[in-house]
C-alpha cells in the first residue's frame, strides 16, 4: 500500500495527529482582545502589573479560554482588555465611544512601550454585536478590524498575531428566543459567512494580504467557528444549563455547551483553548 493510500485510510483524528508537529511555543506575554466570548471579568486588585483584566464579566461558569490559554502556555504576563459588548470599532452595544476593538487596541497601543518577541496577541474578531445592532455592510465591519490590525503591527516589532474569525450564533440557545428569531437567523447567518470570507481574503491576498505586511510578526487568521462547531459536537447546543431543576446531578453542567443563552460552558473554552494551543504549536 502507497504512503497515500495509507495516510487516505486512516481516520480524521489519526491522520490530524500524523499532521500535527508541535513544538515549543515561548510565551512571555499575552495579550486579549475581543468581545463577551473573551471577556474574563474584571480584578479588584491592579497592583500586579503582570496579570490586569479589563472587562465587565465572565460570560461562563468557570474559566474562559484565554485563562485556559495563559494557564497551558504559561505566559509570564496577561492583559485581556476584552469587554462584553464590544463592536468592531470603537463603541459598545449599549454605548457608544469606548470598549470597542479598536478602542481597546488604542488603548493597548498607548500604554505598551515595547513588546518583546515571545509576545502572542489574539484578537477575537468583533461583529456579532455590530450585526445585531442594525449593521448589515460587512466592509464596515472588516475594515474596522483591517484598521485594529494595522495598529497592532504598527505597535508591534516582533511576535505573533492570532485573528480569530466570527463564530456563528444562530444556533445558540437564545436564538430561538428572540424575537423573529426565524428571520433574524436567516439574516445574521450570511453576514457571518461573508464576513469570515472577507478575513481570510484580508490576511491571504497574495498582493493585498496583512501577513506580507508583519514581515516581523508572525500573523495568522484561525478558523474560530469551525473550532466551535467541533467543541461542541455531542453536547447539548439547545438549552442553557441551569441547576433549578429536580434532575440536576453532579456533573450534569458537563454535558451543556451554553452556559447561558448566547455564551459558552468552561467545558467548551477548555477546548477553544486546546485548539488554539494547537494552532500555535504549528505555526
Amino acid at each position: 500500500m502507497t504512503r497515500l493510500s495509507i495516510l487516505l485510510a486512516l481516520p480524521v483524528a489519526v491522520l490530524a495527529g500524523v499532521l500535527h508537529k508541535p513544538h515549543d511555543v515561548a510565551c512571555n506575554h499575552l495579550v486579549i482582545f475581543g468581545d463577551s466570548l473573551s471577556d474574563d471579568g474584571i480584578e479588584a486588585d491592579t497592583e500586579d502589573s503582570t496579570r490586569v483584566s479589563h472587562g465587565f464579566s465572565r460570560n461562563s461558569n468557570g474559566p474562559v479560554w484565554p485563562e485556559y490559554l495563559q494557564r497551558m502556555l504559561g505566559c509570564h504576563k496577561y492583559h485581556n482588555y476584552a469587554y462584553s459588548g464590544a463592536r468592531s470599532g470603537n463603541g459598545n452595544f449599549y454605548f457608544a465611544n469606548w470598549s470597542g476593538l479598536n478602542w481597546q487596541i488604542e488603548r493597548f497601543a498607548a500604554e505598551q512601550q515595547s513588546l518583546g518577541t515571545d509576545t502572542i496577541v489574539i484578537l477575537q474578531s468583533g461583529g456579532i454585536t455590530d450585526f445585531f445592532t442594525g449593521e448589515n455592510n460587512t466592509d464596515v465591519v472588516v475594515g474596522n478590524l483591517h484598521g485594529a490590525l494595522l495598529k497592532l503591527l504598527d505597535t508591534m516589532e516582533g511576535g505573533t498575531i492570532m485573528l480569530l474569525n466570527l463564530v456563528d450564533p444562530t444556533s445558540a440557545p437564545g436564538m430561538q428566543t428572540t424575537e423573529k428569531s426565524e428571520d433574524v437567523a436567516q439574516r445574521i447567518a450570511p453576514l457571518v459567512t461573508e464576513t469570515n470570507r472577507l478575513l481570510t481574503h484580508m490576511i491571504y491576498d497574495s498582493e493585498l494580504g496583512l501577513h506580507k505586511r508583519g514581515n516581523k510578526v508572525n500573523l495568522r487568521l484561525v478558523d474560530l467557528n469551525s473550532i466551535a462547531y467541533r467543541s461542541m459536537a455531542n453536547m447539548n447546543t439547545q438549552d442553557a444549563f441551569t441547576h433549578h431543576s429536580a434532575e440536576t446531578k453532579p456533573r450534569s453542567a458537563y454535558s451543556f455547551a451554553y452556559y447561558d443563552l448566547w455564551h459558552p460552558s468552561t467545558f467548551v473554552h477548555n477546548k477553544f483553548a486546546k485548539y488554539l494551543l494547537r494552532e500555535l504549536q504549528d505555526l
